[in-house]
């Protein structure tokens, strides 16, 4: 069976429908239309709270399977059709963060939370609460993805719109925080060896310890909330995972210096039995034997800067 694509004049959802079809439903609006010569005509008529609901629940649907530009067409007319809304404008939102639109994210945010304000007690201000939370949930579970194959650029992004949905939130923050205090470290290094610029490298990286000194403010302030314990929780398993890859680096240094000295003898003892000690290549001799216990003094810094860190470091400023 054919199918022809068909473009819902409601939402801009792209269906593909038998070729023959005269009528039918959108399956992320529920819009019913009919197809005569190619042309689309609405013939369902819905009242504004109706079809708003229909275009949220299509909005959804994009999000969950990352269509952010037809996301991005249901939220224009969400707007179109419920300026007022700020659950239409969170959408929006989300959309422009998909697309990578970060001023348009911003935007849409302050309008929503002015607008939620305006109507703090109405039921739209409610079901907009109820979708940040939603919303909020929706990235906390996305982001561990992105964590977990240490895509900090991505855990960065989330991060900053999970601070935008929920400000007094430490979750976001701590998100944000430590990737831009990673990438800036990677910059930073990246920068010594001749690419990109180490000025910027360092503004990442401070952006990253003041957002984490943020998501301790807003801990301290609700230390038992369930988000605080989070946190924690998280800072925890990141301070831990530092600490124990400095371990795993001191026991490197460690048997990178002794391997060094075994080297060493092992040339010393070579070039005794064959008498290069003694003869016209006994320069030669020496070099191999002594540049090999480099390797330990140079352990000996790594270790030194290992321990300082460990020292040093603990829950408050492990970035």
């Amino acid at each position: 069976m054919k199918l022809m694509p068909v473009v819902c004049p409601q939402c801009g959802a792209k269906l593909k429908l038998p070729e023959g079809t005269k009528k039918t439903n959108c399956q992320f609006c529920g819009t019913e239309f009919i197809l005569d010569t190619g042309e689309t005509v609405v013939i369902h008529k819905e009242d504004v709270e109706g079809k708003t609901a229909r275009l949220l629940s299509a909005a959804e649907k994009y999000w969950d399977t990352w269509k952010f530009q037809e996301m991005r067409v249901a939220c224009g007319q969400l707007i179109e059709l419920d300026p007022d809304n700020p659950v239409c404008w969170l959408y929006n939102a989300i959309s422009a963060s998909g697309l990578n639109n970060t001023a348009e994210f911003e935007r849409s945010m302050d309008e929503a939370r002015k607008l939620s304000a305006k109507k703090m007690d109405s039921e739209q201000s409610k079901f907009f609460r109820q979708k940040v939370d939603w919303a909020f949930d929706n990235l906390l579970l996305n982001v561990l993805k992105y964590v977990t194959a240490k895509d900090h650029t991505n855990v960065a992004a989330y991060g900053h719109m999970m601070v935008w949905l929920k400000p007094d939130d430490p979750l976001g923050w701590f998100y944000r925080g430590y990737a831009l205090a990673d990438l800036g470290r990677a910059q930073a290094i990246a920068a010594k060896r001749g690419a990109g610029q180490a000025s910027a490298a360092l503004a990442i990286a401070k952006e990253g310890e003041a957002a984490m000194k943020q998501a301790w403010q807003l801990y301290d302030k609700n230390p038992n909330g369930e988000s605080s314990k989070k946190f924690k929780e998280l800072v925890g398993k990141q301070l831990s995972s530092a600490r124990w890859g400095h371990v795993g680096s001191i026991i490197a240094a460690i048997a990178t210096g002794i391997s060094c000295v075994v080297m060493s003898v092992v040339f010393y003892f070579i070039a005794g039995v064959t008498g290069m000690l003694h003869g016209e290549d006994a320069i030669f001799a020496y070099i191999f034997i002594l540049v090999p216990l480099i390797g330990p003094f140079a352990a000996v810094f790594t270790i030194l800067g290992d321990l300082v860190y460990l020292a040093s470091k603990d829950e408050r400023n492990f970035i």
